[in-house]
């Protein structure tokens, strides 16, 4: 098989686009590409209907265009399906092995998974594991050419070790297809209840509390003609004062004010000459003192 340059590949498509229904596919392709990166949250009900609309209309144009090709073409589809099921190649294996692997370790590090579905994709994991490392082995003692379709399942071990596999995969992935179509609708559903149930809540608390407080369900003005009234001020009863006659005035306040500052000064003065007294005392003792002894030398 000789090898195909890009810019070969690309002529390839410019030249069989030159007709006119293929420029129309191009088109409504294009259109409908538009339309996605278009969709937002405000218009996504409205996409959704010309996708289905659009999507719709190519579908059948295309099943009326190539309507004798389309059959041959699933046939064929379905028995390669068939095939690589139950007689899967060395690389469908592998890449299922591995996509197992993924499969597991994204369930165990999500917190969104459920907690039955972390145990049932472990076991099944390891279980797959298992069998193909039965298989690497066979293949190791028998020294078979996985390359090759006719000796890879000339051993009816390896042949059994596959079709095993491949089951166990099948049932499991369509196990958690099935599991998540339930869990939306079930949650779903839930949703529409519990918000029926919050509007119920909110629509009784409403009734009770118009019925607590008896609000009247309409108000009807009414105009009332407006009357002022004078009202006289209470005369105030004088107060006794008898009672104060007897206390000092500001007069007197500052009376004594006066004198006890005069008090606090002259006994500020009396402590000071004590103090005077004290320290002229010291200095004529030491005067005597320095005197006796001049004379005794």
């Amino acid at each position: 098989m000789t090898t195909i340059s890009m810019l070969d590949k690309l002529k390839t498509v410019f030249t069989l686009s030159d007709n006119i229904f293929n420029i129309v596919i191009i088109a409504f392709l294009a259109f409908i590409s538009f339309l996605f990166i278009t969709t937002n949250k405000n218009n996504a009900k409205d996409s959704r209907k010309a996708y289905i609309a659009l999507y719709a209309i190519l579908f059948a144009v295309i099943l009326i265009r190539y309507y004798d090709s389309i059959p041959i073409m699933f046939d064929y589809f379905m028995d390669n399906v068939f095939s690589v099921i139950y007689f899967p190649n060395i690389a469908v294996y592998i890449g299922a092995i591995i996509f197992a692997n993924i499969i597991m370790l994204i369930s165990i590090f999500s917190s969104k998974t459920h907690k039955y579905i972390k145990p049932i994709n472990v076991i099944v994991t390891s279980t797959l594991d298992y069998i193909f490392i039965l298989f690497i082995n066979l293949v190791n003692n028998k020294k078979i050419d996985v390359f090759n379709i006719d000796d890879l399942y000339s051993s009816k071990d390896i042949h059994s070790l596959i079709e095993l596999s491949s089951n166990i995969f099948i049932l499991w992935l369509s196990f958690l297809i099935i599991f998540k179509i339930v869990s939306l609708i079930i949650d779903k559903k839930n949703e529409k209840e519990v918000t029926n149930i919050t509007v119920e809540h909110i629509g009784e608390r409403k009734e009770e509390n118009k019925k607590s407080i008896n609000v009247p369900d309409s108000i009807i003005l009414t105009h009332t003609p407006l009357i002022i009234k004078r009202e006289e001020a209470p005369i105030k009863p004088k107060e006794d004062t008898s009672m104060y006659d007897g206390m000092f005035t500001v007069d007197d306040y500052k009376t004594v004010l006066e004198i006890l500052k005069e008090n606090k000064n002259k006994k500020k003065e009396e402590k000071n000459n004590y103090n005077v007294k004290i320290t002229e005392t010291p200095k004529k003792y030491k005067e005597d003192v320095k005197d006796l002894l001049s004379l005794y030398k």
